[in-house]
């Protein structure tokens, strides 16, 4: 599960990552990315998360989401 949080300032979340059912011991996964327009902030697998980005940026096709439905669940959070 991610955790993100905000006060309206500040933007924090977890760097917890898990394949299946097993917590990935020693991996910090960096869940928050800034970019010149947008903070980006991401749940799901990490894989796709440059991905989504890049569909964002681009407009956000809704007949181009990245790997969408239930074996690629995913979350993006834009501000």
């Amino acid at each position: 599960m991610t955790v993100i949080a905000s006060d309206g300032i500040t933007i924090a979340a977890d760097g917890l990552m898990i394949v299946g059912h097993s917590e990935i011991a020693g991996v910090n996964f960096k869940k928050i990315i800034e970019r010149p327009n947008a903070v980006y902030a991401f749940s799901g697998s990490a894989a796709l998360f440059g991905a989504v980005i890049e569909w964002h940026e681009a407009g956000a096709a809704p007949e181009s989401v990245p790997l969408a439905g239930k074996d690629a669940a995913w979350s993006l959070l834009v501000i």
